[in-house]
């Protein structure tokens, strides 16, 4: 329930507008410093990995040493 709850935070965020353009895509490293943190706690990666429970999904989370320019990549695809 409470991955739930954060998934659903972490949606919410994302849609917030900031001046008429998304606030994502209006702050450099906002994906890895604000919400990539929040699927971190949520522990999605256990599922969203090759052998996990969601593995057949197109989300698949970079390695857990990816440098942030990865991370922000990820968040954009």
């Amino acid at each position: 329930m409470r991955n739930l709850l954060l998934l659903l935070l972490f949606v919410a965020l994302s849609l917030l507008p900031a001046n008429g353009q998304d606030q994502a895509a209006a702050q450099t490293g906002y994906f890895s410093k604000n919400l990539y943190p929040i699927l971190q706690k949520a522990n999605c990666r256990t599922c969203h990995v090759v052998d996990g429970v969601a593995s057949a999904t197109r989300l698949h989370f970079p390695d857990e040493d990816a440098p942030a320019d990865r991370i922000e990549a990820f968040g954009k695809s």
